[in-house]
C-alpha cells in the first residue's frame, strides 16, 4: 500500500495533476450544485490551472471556480500512475 498524501482545500492545490475529492463542505445550495456538476466525494478530478480561478476537469466537463467554492472542496493529490479515470 502506498503513502496517502494529506488532504487540502482545492484552492491550496498548487500544481496541475490528478486529485480525489475527499469532502465537499459548502453551503447546502452550493454543495448541491457542485454535485449536479459531478463534484462529489470519491470522484477524481484533473486540476488544469491552480489558483483563482482554478480550472479542473471531471470526465469530459471542465469547471472553473474561485474563492470560497474552492476552499470548501477538500482533495487529496493522487500519484501520477493512478490518477486517470474519473
Amino acid at each position: 500500500m502506498g503513502v496517502r498524501l494529506p488532504t487540502m482545500p482545492l484552492d491550496l492545490a498548487n500544481r496541475p495533476g490528478w486529485y480525489e475529492v475527499e469532502h465537499v463542505c459548502l453551503e447546502d445550495q452550493a454543495s448541491k450544485r457542485l454535485v449536479e456538476m459531478g463534484v462529489s466525494v470519491g470522484c477524481r478530478l484533473r486540476l488544469l490551472q491552480p489558483g483563482s480561478p482554478c480550472m479542473f476537469q471531471i470526465g469530459e466537463c471542465r469547471l472553473s471556480l474561485r474563492g470560497s467554492c474552492c476552499e470548501g472542496i477538500l482533495v487529496r493529490e493522487l500519484p501520477s500512475d493512478i490518477g486517470h479515470g474519473s
